[in-house]
């Protein structure tokens, strides 16, 4: 719940601490005494450090949230979505959100089947849920796929099947739909 905000504290947290001890080091240099400047730089760091952090915030997530595309699995450098994607994936688009993300790819049936029995059996003693039958017969429900992927865009054909990842008890886990005819996965992830 946190984590989008440990790297703009910890950032600030070495930058101010570089400024505060290069500000007591230099401070003879420009004829002021040391105590002098370790109360200023102490209230200056009190006044000012949230608002850095909120700059260093702002500037992070520019880099760190948002739509990005990715030719395949392996250019998918962040830990928090390639742990959802199978490794088959290919023309990957990821809104990547602090909570989690939502993303399209192109896969096959039998590579997205390998890999989502794989994790099954690999997350399976963590999951708080039981697996769920996937259900080859009906497709998914329009309205429902609309509402999940309608703001970005991603218009999805009717033959989609769908898929319950393993879920912690905390809700970390992830569902996704598959067109066999299109070969076009969406899927929606989330981490706490």
């Amino acid at each position: 719940m946190f984590w989008p905000y440990i790297l703009p504290v910890q950032l600030t947290f070495v930058a101010f601490g570089c400024l505060f001890a290069a500000a007591i080091f230099f401070a003879p240099s420009f004829n002021k005494k040391r105590s002098h400047v370790v109360g200023w730089g102490l209230l200056m760091t009190v006044v000012g450090f949230v608002p850095s952090c909120m700059v260093v915030n702002s500037v992070l997530n520019h880099h760190r949230f948002g739509i990005f595309s990715y030719p395949d699995y392996a250019s998918v450098k962040d830990h928090r979505v390639y742990r959802y994607l199978p490794t088959e994936a290919k023309d990957i688009a990821i809104e990547k959100y602090p909570q989690g993300f939502r993303a399209r790819f192109r896969i096959s049936k039998t590579s997205l089947n390998h890999w989502f029995d794989g994790h099954w059996d690999r997350k399976s003693k963590y999951s708080a849920v039981e697996r769920q039958v996937i259900d080859d017969e009906n497709g998914v429900d329009n309205e429902h796929f609309v509402g999940e992927y309608g703001d970005l865009g991603w218009s999805g054909p009717k033959d989609m099947i769908v898929y319950e990842g393993p879920r912690a008890s905390n809700g970390a886990g992830f569902t996704l739909w598959f067109s066999e005819s299109k070969g076009m996965a969406f899927q929606r992830g989330g981490y706490w």
